[in-house]
């Protein structure tokens, strides 16, 4: 009986050890499946993370291009205000040139009107402003009044 007893003791211990490997290789099997459960999710992370982040360098590069597009209009439109001023400048200059010879003008004809009158006779002069008429040098308009030049003030 005593054979009979180790017998079945041996062939429990058998069946647990063998129900223990089971147990044991199931347990790995379902290791490896959560494993690769992990790896598969980490993976869908880092494919999302990596279409946010195309989609954000996506959106940036469009920005850039919509503002590169607008630094060349502004680049234009600057050229274009700048050939502007330079003809504004120019044609300034020429205008002031020709009103200083304008003044210069005027200048020399009221001395030499100054220097006519002063051939008149005092009676004349008097009779002259006093009289309903226009006098020398008036027309419809009040007499030039002499500005200082510009030119003198951007220096």
């Amino acid at each position: 009986m005593e054979e009979v007893m180790d017998k079945a003791v041996k062939a429990v211990r058998e069946a647990s050890r063998r129900e223990f490997e089971e147990y044991i290789k199931h347990q790995e099997k379902e290791n490896e499946k959560t494993r690769a459960l992990l790896r598969e999710l980490f993976g869908e992370t880092q494919v999302n993370a990596a279409r946010t982040s195309i989609a954000r360098l996506e959106s940036r590069a469009h920005d850039l291009q919509v503002d590169n597009v607008l630094v060349q209009r502004l680049q234009t439109e600057n050229t274009s205000m700048v050939a502007n001023l330079s003809a504004v400048q120019a044609r300034c200059s020429s205008l002031e040139a020709e009103r200083d010879r304008a003044v210069t003008e005027f200048d020399s004809i009221r001395a030499k009107v100054a220097g006519l009158m002063s051939f008149v006779r005092p009676a004349t002069l008097r009779i002259r402003s006093a009289s309903p008429s226009p006098r020398l040098g008036s027309c419809d308009r009040p007499p030039h009044k002499r500005r200082r030049s510009r030119s003198a003030s951007r220096s």
